[in-house]
């Protein structure tokens, strides 16, 4: 990825932040030094609130979320999520979830940026949240994701930072 990418998603991240901000504690120092499962941790505490609070601050931008999610799916192949209803998807399920929780997206921003409604993007974080409890697996994955978003987000596969290194 060229430097020049780097910097406008820095850059954007930055004014969503900045834009976002309020007097919550801040989660990216947090995070980007965490284990995977303190990683998982934050997940399931963002999972239980996250019926009608605030979406706290972003701590990665949406292109890297996005990549991050679509090298998975090319490197592992198709992953779907049974239960009730049709199996779906579970790297848009993840991708809405990431969306919300490292972006700081509304339902209708993440729906927007995965090609459905408000209504879709929130049918999608309601399976994650059973997900994340119900599903190791699922939840093993979902908290992979994050720290590699998290790394590729703030420069630590090239600076050798402490979440490259898991």
């Amino acid at each position: 990825m060229k430097c020049s990418v780097c910097g406008l998603r820095i850059r954007r991240l930055i004014e969503r932040r900045t834009r976002l901000s309020n007097d919550e504690h801040d989660p990216l120092d947090d995070l980007l030094a965490a284990a995977p499962w303190r990683v998982l941790e934050w997940m399931r505490r963002k999972a239980e609130l996250a019926d009608g609070t605030e979406i706290g601050l972003p701590v990665c931008d949406a292109e890297d979320v996005r990549e991050v999610v679509e090298e998975a799916r090319l490197r592992e192949g198709e992953y779907l999520l049974e239960g009730v209803g049709r199996p779906v998807s579970g790297w848009l399920v993840l991708e809405v979830a990431l969306l919300r929780d490292l972006c700081g997206s509304t339902l209708a921003e993440a729906g927007a940026q995965t090609n459905t409604t408000g209504s879709g993007a929130y049918r999608r974080y309601a399976r994650h949240q059973r997900r994340l409890v119900d599903d190791q697996e699922y939840a093993r994955r979902a908290a992979g994701l994050v720290v590699k978003a998290m790394t590729r987000c703030h420069g630590l596969e090239r600076s050798g930072g402490a979440a490259a290194s898991g």
